[in-house]
């Protein structure tokens, strides 16, 4: 058969399209080459990214809390088991108590069985200085606590915000060096913390480090992140000063001690002098992103211990008064089980400088652990029960690689047998000193900072006379009335806080007033530059000065301690 010749136009066209398929088919084979080429990476990117990074184990002394069992009446005891049920099932793991004037006995003995039964450890503070009777009170709380938690470590904080008291860092160490010795030897196992600040201060620990005898066996102070009247935003970003308290405070230890100590902070939360109606306490969204974001800061920084403040009956507590978890209860309930189940990511290596360090905001600790595991708290005979997650707890022991000392593990609480039927008390919340954040710039300078305004003057005239505004509110602290101003002198550029009660101030109980320029936190009470704490039978004080000029703006706060020992902050006058 004869083949049909195609005409020479087809036969151009043909021979076109067959090299455009040949391009097209090499172009195809070409792409699936370098696809294939490239997987083996894509599929390495997929692994490393889920990769788990170094781990670290996170201390169970991070989920504390603050109680307060200075309050009692039949109704708080009627509540007492399904409250301890609450807290158990928190897995609160130690709790905080500060002692009353003159305890008793009886008194020590059941606040210390109500933690033992939710299967915790105690941190009792202790009076110090302040008070006349110290070294009876506290030498009774150690005796008494023994003998409930017989040949456990127990942990005794010396002190409660001496500072913003007045008491200096050198009166504190002084105090701390003929006291702790003497009850050392009450309880060779027993571990004991300060300088308990109601703020970190630099100043203040690098002075108690360098004298104190015997050295802490942890260090602590408390950190609140704003005040009540500030924006959510802000109390948020407050808790990035954290990282800088911390690390400075290792620092510290670092350059003055041979060894470092573990960091507790015994009280935190958004704002001291929360309320119901500051527009976040009962804001659930703004409660468990704060607290997710101050305990993961904490965990993160490998601080061995702290105690939330305050567990019931506060403005931001634990457990609401019905009996229920709070949206915090559950953070912290939620967060407990997280850590010990799901390690936390340890932040990126970073050196510490192996000469002496010179303490800047942006310095960053290093610090490596040890990490032993004990069976978690509330295990034992007499506790209410298990942890619900069956996990090991493990237990940090946050000292840096050249640290030779050796670092206290906490003790689980045992049973020492039946416990009376005594019916315990349930805690309360007390109010505690209005925080004032230590915020990121540093501290400006003014010759009128920390003056006293009676003496000092500006054009042959003292501050107080050339008074240019008096701005007055009327306070309460727990029935005692007062009145608290926020005094300018625009002639002096300067503010300061004045307190007046409207009676005299009784036996034990003290007054005092704090004036804060809210740029750089730069604070003075009345015992800094003023006339002195309102000491018992005065009315009134004043503080040292701050530079208040165009650029600044200052706030006022009143203070009042009851002879009980219970304390409270008034809320803020200002910023002006």
């Amino acid at each position: 058969m004869r083949m049909l010749e195609l005409p020479e136009h087809v036969k151009r066209l043909l021979f076109l399209g067959t090299i455009i398929l040949g391009v097209i088919l090499v172009i195809v084979l070409g792409m699936n080459a370098l696809i294939d080429a490239q997987q083996p990476s894509k599929q390495h990117a997929a692994s490393s990214s889920t990769t788990p990074m170094p781990t670290k184990k996170v201390s169970p002394l991070l989920f504390g809390t603050n109680l307060d069992f200075s309050k009692n009446d039949q109704l708080q005891i009627s509540q007492s088991s399904s409250t301890q049920q609450l807290l158990h099932t928190l897995h609160v793991q130690i709790v905080r108590i500060s002692l009353t004037e003159r305890p008793s006995q009886q008194e020590i003995t059941q606040q210390a069985q109500y933690i033992q039964k939710i299967g915790a450890i105690p941190l009792v503070s202790l009076h110090s200085t302040l008070s006349s009777q110290a070294l009876a009170d506290d030498t009774l709380a150690i005796q008494t606590i023994s003998n409930v938690f017989p040949g456990q470590t127990v942990y005794y904080e010396y002190g409660d915000e001496d500072d913003v008291l007045g008491v200096t860092a050198d009166q504190y160490t002084q105090s701390w060096n003929q006291i702790v010795p003497k009850l050392k030897q009450l309880a060779p196992q027993a571990q004991f913390v300060g300088p308990a600040t109601y703020q970190y201060d630099d100043d203040y620990l690098q002075q108690f480090l360098q004298h104190a005898q015997p050295l802490p066996d942890e260090i602590s102070w408390h950190e609140f992140t704003c005040d009540a009247s500030w924006s959510q935003q802000q109390c948020l970003a407050g808790i990035h000063t954290w990282d800088q308290h911390i690390t400075a405070a290792r620092l510290l230890m670092k350059q003055f001690i041979p060894s470092s100590r573990p960091v507790m902070i015994t009280a935190w939360n958004y704002a001291a002098n929360a309320t119901p109606t500051d527009g976040k306490s009962t804001d659930k969204n703004f409660v468990a992103t704060w607290t997710q974001n101050a305990l993961q800061t904490l965990a993160t920084n490998e601080v061995f211990a702290s105690m939330q403040y305050s567990g019931i009956n506060a403005p931001v507590p634990l457990i609401s008064p019905t009996n229920t978890l709070t949206t915090q209860g559950q953070t912290f309930r939620n967060l407990f089980e997280k850590f010990i189940t799901q390690p936390l990511p340890a932040p990126p290596d970073q050196s510490t400088p192996s000469s002496t360090p010179t303490l800047t905001a942006s310095s960053t600790a290093s610090t490596t652990t040890n990490t032993p595991v004990v069976p978690p708290t509330g295990t034992q005979d007499g506790t209410i029960g298990s942890s619900p997650t069956g996990a090991s707890v493990p237990i940090p022991t946050p000292t840096s690689p050249s640290d030779s000392a050796t670092v206290p593990t906490p003790t689980t609480a045992a049973s020492t047998g039946s416990v009376p039927t005594t019916a315990a008390p349930t805690p309360t919340a007390a109010s505690k000193p209005a925080p004032t954040p230590t915020p990121t710039p540093a501290s400006a300078s003014h010759a009128v900072d920390g003056k006293n305004p009676t003496s000092y003057t500006v054009s042959g005239k003292t501050c107080a006379a050339t008074l240019s505004n008096s701005t007055p509110k009327s306070v309460s602290f727990n029935g005692v009335t007062g009145t608290l101003y926020f005094q300018f002198s625009i002639t002096c550029h300067a503010a300061w806080a004045k307190i007046v009660f409207s009676k005299a101030v009784a036996a034990n109980a003290l007054g005092n007033a704090k004036i804060v320029r809210n740029g750089d936190g730069k604070a003075y009470t009345c015992d800094s530059g003023g006339n002195l704490a309102v000491a018992p039978g005065q009315t009134s004080c004043y503080t040292g000065m701050v530079y208040d000029g165009p650029d600044a703006t200052a706030s006022a706060y009143g203070w009042y301690k009851s002879a009980s020992g219970s304390s409270s902050w008034s809320s803020q006058l200002g910023p002006f």
